[in-house]
C-alpha cells in the first residue's frame, strides 16, 4: 500500500494559534482548527460569531455550524441549514465548493475525513464520549457511503482529551454502558475510576466501517496536558471552544 503522508502543522497568526489538517496531493479538502488565540478567545464557542471574525477566510460562501447535541445526525449543505439556522446534528458531509462546514470542541474528538471518489468530498464529526458510545464514526462513514466511496479516504482523529486524562467514575450507569461496549484494549480500571482512550475506540470504528488504518491519523496532542494551546471543558474552559472549520477546494 502506498504509503501517505497524513500530517497536520500548527501555525500562529496574529496571536492566534491554528492546527492545519494536511492532506497529500490531489486531496482537495481544507481543514483548519482554530485554537487558543485572538479570533477565539472571548466568543463564547458562538458560531455566529466566529465566523464574522474568519470571514477573511470564508467570503461569501455559506456556513453549516450545527447545535450539537452528542447525537449521531448527519448534515448536507442546504441553503435551509446555513447559518443564521442552527439545525441539530454532530456531523457534516460535503462534496460541493460552495460552503463551509464548523464545528466546535472541548475534550470531545474532531473527525476529520476526506476522499476523491467519485469526485473530491470532506466529512467531519464531534466525537465525545456519548457520541462514541454511539458511534457516530460509523454514522458518518455510512452517509459518505451514500454517495462517494472511502476507497481511497483518508482521515484524522483529534485532538481531544488523551487515554491518561480522561476518565468517569465506576458507578456512573454510562461507564457500565462503555465498558459492555468497547473493547477491553481501550479502558482500565484504577479504583473508582475507569479510563478511557477514545482516540483508539474511534480509530476502531473507522476500521469497522472500511477505512484503513494506515491512512487514518491520530492528532497527538491532549486539550488537557496541552491545554495552553486547546480549549478543555475539564480545565475550566466553560465558554470558548476550539473551532473546526472544513472546506473543498477547486
Amino acid at each position: 500500500m502506498q504509503n501517505f503522508a497524513i500530517n497536520y502543522e500548527i501555525i500562529e497568526d496574529n496571536g492566534q494559534h491554528i492546527l492545519r489538517y494536511v492532506a497529500p496531493p490531489p486531496y482537495k479538502g481544507e481543514f483548519q482548527l482554530f485554537m487558543r488565540g485572538s479570533l477565539v478567545d472571548g466568543s463564547f464557542g458562538d458560531p455566529q460569531r466566529l465566523a464574522e471574525k474568519i470571514s477573511y477566510l470564508t467570503g461569501k460562501y455559506p456556513m453549516i455550524a450545527p447545535r450539537q447535541v452528542h447525537g449521531v445526525t448527519i448534515l448536507e449543505p442546504s441553503s435551509s441549514i446555513y447559518l443564521p439556522c442552527r439545525p441539530e446534528g454532530d456531523g457534516i458531509f460535503i462534496d460541493k465548493t460552495d460552503v463551509y462546514g464548523s464545528l466546535r470542541f472541548a475534550d470531545c474528538f474532531p473527525i476529520v475525513v476526506q476522499g476523491l471518489s467519485p469526485k473530491p468530498w470532506i466529512a467531519m464529526a464531534h466525537s465525545g464520549f456519548k457520541g462514541t458510545l454511539k458511534n457516530i464514526a460509523k454514522a458518518l462513514i455510512e452517509k459518505v457511503m451514500i454517495r462517494s466511496d472511502i476507497k481511497d479516504a483518508i482521515a484524522w482523529i483529534g485532538p481531544g482529551i488523551c487515554k491518561k486524562c480522561y476518565y468517569r467514575m465506576k458507578n456512573d450507569p454510562s461507564t457500565k454502558s462503555a465498558t459492555a461496549c468497547f473493547s477491553k484494549e481501550y479502558w482500565k480500571e484504577e479504583k473508582d475510576k475507569v479510563f478511557f482512550d477514545m482516540a483508539g475506540i474511534i480509530k476502531s470504528q473507522l476500521q469497522e466501517v472500511g477505512l484503513v488504518a494506515q491512512r487514518i491519523r491520530i492528532v497527538d496532542l491532549c486539550t488537557s496536558c496541552d491545554n495552553d494551546l486547546l480549549y478543555s471543558y475539564r480545565c475550566g474552559d466553560m465558554e470558548d471552544r476550539n473551532f473546526l472549520l472544513g472546506h473543498l477546494s477547486l
